[in-house]
């Protein structure tokens, strides 16, 4: 598919929509090979607009890769971008907005994640594309990561201040066999 379309990409007088196909192509090639720089390479000049289906799921791959790779800056930037370009393909749209809340995690802020969640669960309008199913999954997963961590930091208070209160106890003994005055009945 690489050669094939390297070929044509060759040949004079091709018209735009035919070279976005084919490095389409060639970058969807990379992608499946995990080759993502090469693949990056690709999606980078196919992603210059996004009004294609080729375009908008290029823009997404090129902030997927650069997630992927631990590039979280750039990754939210193309997202950004991405926004502000205004596609008609909405699934590609939403899909950014699900890496963007994993992004959100990537930065330790579950709440902005959360929101960005709830934001394609309620303006998302097709049901049956995977994309409100994997919203929803990954909303209800970073709600129970939070609901146990603030378990485990309740918990952790709880013994901290158990040990707090039993050490002052234990500084004057049991209590057991001392001679403690008590105050005399009425």
């Amino acid at each position: 598919a690489i050669d094939a379309a390297r070929d044509l990409l060759g040949e004079e007088k091709i018209p735009y929509e035919l070279k976005r196909e084919a490095r389409f192509d060639i970058a969807k090639s990379f992608y499946a090979q995990d080759r993502f720089a090469l693949a990056l390479e690709e999606f980078q000049k196919v992603a210059v607009e996004v009004s294609s289906t080729e375009g908008a799921e290029s823009k997404y791959r090129v902030a997927e890769i650069n997630f992927i790779e631990k590039h979280y800056h750039t990754s939210m930037k193309t997202i950004f971008e991405f926004i502000d370009q205004n596609t008609p393909h909405q699934y590609w749209m939403a899909k950014s907005f699900i890496l963007l809340a994993d992004l959100y995690l990537q930065a330790d802020d579950a709440f902005q994640a959360v929101q960005t969640l709830q934001s394609v669960i309620d303006n998302y309008e097709v049901n049956n594309d995977g994309i409100l199913d994997l919203a929803i999954r990954k909303k209800m997963e970073i709600l129970k990561t939070q609901e146990s961590k603030e378990k485990q930091e309740s918990q952790e208070e709880m013994e901290i201040k158990m040990e707090g209160s039993g050490s002052q106890n234990t500084a004057g003994g049991s209590g057991e066999g001392t001679n403690h005055e008590q105050a005399p009945r009425k």
